[in-house]
Formats: C-alpha cells, structure tokens, sequence
C-alpha cells in the first residue's frame, strides 16, 4: 500500500499479521531539499559533518562549520543538531547590571559608624550578615571579584552583634546590682 500520508498499515507477507508504519512527514511532502552543497576546493572550510562538501554556515553555539544539509536555523540563527541536543540553543538572557550584594552587606554593616544610625546597628548587624550569606553563591560581575567584603561584612557584623549582647548584659548586671 503506498504511503499517502504519515500513517499506513500493511501486512505481513511471511506471518500475515498487521503492520503499521509511521513515516517521517518530509518523506511524504513535495518540498524542494536543500541544494547539494559545492564540494571543498583548496582554502575553504569544510562542514564538520561532511569533510566532502564545502561549509555554508558556522553553528552560532559551537563555532563548527556546516553545509546547507547540517544547518538548522533556529530563531533566526544557524545551529548544529549538536547544539540543539545539548541545549545550547537556548541562552540564558545576557546580564548587563549584577548588584553586588557584598558591597551592599559590607555598606550595611558600616551604617552604623554614622553618629545617628548609631543606635541601629542591631537591625544593620543582622541585615549585613543575612546578605552576605545568602547571596554568596551569586554571580557577582562579568569581571571576577573577590568575597572579602562578604567576609568582612559577617566579621563586622558578628562583632556588632556580639557587643551588642555584652552591652545589654552589663545593662541588666547594673539594674540587678551584680557587679563584674
């Protein structure tokens, strides 16, 4: 039975029973293929694929050459069946601002040094340490950074809230009238 779609079904010649086939819909469609690609003469890149035929394209994702046979345009851009696979074809959306969260800690932290923020240190202290800790896996910048403010805002703020806890000790000690 000649396949006039993408489904057919036939028997069997040796046990008779039932066969159904599915074929790929470009093997029953009338679209052009692809034009042979020229063959590689001297000084041109060949496709990685077909070292025989000359390369048309280079993959967007991987840098290899391709011929018209192995170019996938994909959203506009040519790639590999590699690529796709892998999942290249899809990048992450390029980052041109990173808030740097070390410096915003290490800034947190130092706040108080301002006469008036003073008193605040046991909101600042905490809020220092909450960030430099939790944002320290985060992809600081493009260029690469160290995490010394990151440490130095846990330092700061761990001695802020350490004397903190001793000035309030003390504060208690003198109302009850236990002395050192």
């Amino acid at each position: 039975m000649p396949l006039s779609g993408t489904e057919s079904a036939m028997q069997c010649g040796k046990c008779g029973s039932e066969v159904r086939v599915l074929a790929f819909p470009a093997l029953v469609c009338d679209a052009a293929p692809p034009p042979p690609a020229p063959p590689v003469v001297a000084d041109e890149s060949a496709c990685f694929y077909h070292p025989a035929k000359q390369a048309s394209e280079v993959c967007s994702g991987c840098g290899r050459f391709l011929c018209s046979l192995c170019e996938v345009d994909y959203r506009g851009r040519p790639l590999c069946t590699s690529c796709i696979e892998s999942g290249r074809a899809e990048e992450p959306p390029f980052r041109s601002r990173y808030i740097h969260y070390d410096a915003v800690a290490l800034a947190m932290v130092l706040l108080p040094i301002i006469p008036p923020l003073t008193y605040f240190s046991f909101i600042f202290a905490p809020a220092g340490i909450f960030l430099a800790i939790y944002y320290w896996r985060e992809p600081m910048s493009i260029l690469p950074r160290r995490r010394w403010r990151a440490l130095v805002a846990i330092g700061l703020g761990a001695f802020l809230l350490i004397s903190w806890v001793i000035l309030l000790a003390m504060m208690i000690m003198a109302v009850m009238g236990i002395s050192w």
